[in-house]
Order: C-alpha cells, then sequence, then structure tokens
C-alpha cells in the first residue's frame, strides 16, 4: 500500500513566486510602455509640426511670388490647420513685414507656428507706371 505522503517538486513554481516575479517584471514593463506612448505623441507632434511648417513656407512662397501683395490680412484652413497671413508697413519704403501664423489642435491643446519674414512690396508710383 501507498503511503499519502506530501510530495513537494523542486522542479515547479509555487503560486507565491510566480506572483513574485510577475510584480517584479510589471514595474520595468510599465515603463517601457509609457516610453512607448511618449514615442508615438512625440512622432505625432513631429508631424503635425512639419506640415504646420509646410503650409507655412508655401504661404510665403505664394506672397514672394504674387504680382501686388497688399497690406492687411488673408486667411485659410487646410486640413486641420488654419493659416493667418498679416502683412504690415515698415519704416522703410517698399518693404512689408509679413507673419505667417498656422494653428492646429493637438491632444485638446491649440499649438501654433509662426514666421515673419520681409517682403518686397510695390509702391503706387511703380504700379502706376507698369500700366
Amino acid at each position: 500500500m501507498r503511503s499519502n505522503k506530501n510530495t513537494y517538486s523542486p522542479k515547479a513554481f509555487t503560486l507565491a513566486e510566480t506572483l513574485a516575479a510577475t510584480a517584479i517584471l510589471s514595474v520595468p514593463m510599465l515603463a517601457i510602455f509609457g516610453t512607448i506612448k511618449q514615442t508615438g505623441q512625440a512622432v505625432h507632434h513631429s508631424k503635425m509640426l512639419t506640415s504646420a511648417a509646410l503650409i507655412a513656407q508655401s504661404q510665403a512662397a505664394e506672397l514672394f511670388t504674387s504680382e501686388n501683395p497688399r497690406f492687411g490680412q488673408q486667411q485659410g484652413k487646410i486640413d486641420s490647420f488654419n493659416w493667418q497671413t498679416t502683412i504690415t508697413q515698415t519704416d522703410i519704403d517698399d518693404l512689408g513685414i509679413a507673419q505667417i501664423a498656422v494653428t492646429w489642435l493637438e491632444n485638446q491643446k491649440q499649438k501654433n507656428y509662426t514666421v515673419y519674414t520681409a517682403i518686397k512690396m510695390k509702391t503706387f508710383s511703380q504700379t502706376n507706371n507698369n500700366d
């Protein structure tokens, strides 16, 4: 007849050892998942910022190639981006300052990208002489 002994196999892990190992491994895993989330947010922000810079650059190119840029404001929307161009006079004849502002929403916060550039303006006499 067999005796009913409590047999312990040293080859197996106990429940306590398994729980302890899980707890120990969960701390670095949480840190890794947090880093992955932050990396994804950084990639998204970089994409949005690059798009905003390209929109501002294209608006500046339109100003530089325009036959007769005018002082004042223009605005528009491209995808989820709003842009506004403001050209103001300076103390120097035929020179204006263009401010190109691009705004967008990211993580429920408004972000912006602004570029300033000088632009040669046509004077009234230059416009009349070309006619």
